[in-house]
């Protein structure tokens, strides 16, 4: 017979979405808009532009692949990526966010998302910000917060933290919430505490150390620490 196609098409070959300004066009405050569930990937770097979020996630069902590229921010831009209020269900993972003037990933309204495997260095302008930011119930593995204006994790209620670190940021390592779990997470030299928190938190294999107030500081009940270590903060070890 005919000769027929026998290769796979670009579509059957990468089944996700490029994130670009064909298929997640900006406008006046975001560089790209994610407006439609699914999964999306980076195919370069991705650098900052005055007065714009690098991406901003409009709808819930998201995985965001950074696929090893990094996204700088300039100094007059906002955040790397911003989660719209309400979003649940939001996965970014695998990548590099450096230098945004806001958060590194401003997700604090969301609900459920979930962030892997992130370098986030240098993010943010005040001490609200944060490197990542989340809402309630996340979950955070295997990343790294460095040298941020504000603090490296800032998070809601009923998050998890695992395999993490944060390094010399201005504001707390961890700024946690209610009923937060976190397991083997370093707080080295950050400008407040090394780990802040209220109620219900329960820490294990944590160590934070040379930070600029307390170790642990925790203002509510029902917290737990399990084999945790703090060496040479200049406030209390355990509060």
């Amino acid at each position: 017979g005919a000769p027929a196609p026998t290769m796979k098409s670009l579509d059957q070959v990468e089944a996700r979405t490029i994130v670009n300004a064909t298929n997640t066009p900006g406008d006046a405050s975001n560089q790209f808009i994610i407006s439609q569930p699914g999964s999306y990937y980076l195919a370069g770097n991705i650098t900052g532009v005055a007065s714009k979020n690098g991406i901003r996630i409009n709808v819930s069902g998201v995985t965001l692949d950074l696929n090893g590229f990094a996204m700088h921010g300039i100094g007059p831009s906002f955040a790397g990526i911003f989660c719209a209020s309400g979003t649940v269900r939001v996965a970014i993972v695998n990548g590099t966010i450096s230098g945004w003037p806001l958060d590194g990933i401003d997700a604090g309204l969301s609900i459920n998302g979930r962030f892997e495997k992130l370098t986030v260095s240098g993010n943010g302008n005040s001490a609200s910000r944060a490197g990542i930011r989340t809402g309630q119930a996340a979950v955070v593995r295997d990343c790294v917060a460095y040298g941020g204006t504000g603090h490296a994790f800032r998070s809601g209620d009923a998050c998890v933290f695992n395999s993490c670190s944060a390094y010399l940021n201005t504001g707390s390592g961890f700024a946690l919430s209610n009923n937060d779990v976190v397991t083997d997470c370093v707080a080295q030299g950050n400008g407040v505490h090394g780990f802040d928190g209220a109620h219900a938190c329960v820490l294990t294999n944590c160590t934070a150390a040379s930070n600029a107030s307390n170790g642990y500081n925790f203002s509510g009940d029902g917290c737990a620490f399990d084999r945790c270590a703090a060496r040479l903060n200049s406030g209390i070890g355990i509060n």
